[in-house]
């Protein structure tokens, strides 16, 4: 997920703290591109909410499956 993010734009993937430390300042200097960073970031977590309960809704047949099978 955190390279889904990164891939929309709207996310930063640094690897140590000088580089985030660059990419922090960056953002701060540059309201317009922090600002289509946080409008890229919420259009993603509306694209991907209840993910997590589609994923539940979709393997719950099969757990209960398994359940079934497993009893004596």
């Amino acid at each position: 997920m955190t390279k889904a993010l990164v891939n929309s734009g709207g996310g930063l993937m640094v690897p140590d703290q000088e580089a985030l430390l660059a990419a922090l300042t960056d953002l701060l200097d540059n309201p317009d591109k922090r600002r289509e960073m946080g409008r890229k970031s919420a259009d993603f977590v509306r694209v991907h909410q209840g993910g997590t309960r589609k994923t539940l809704d979709l393997l719950k047949p099969l757990i209960d499956k398994v359940k079934r099978d497993r009893q004596p």
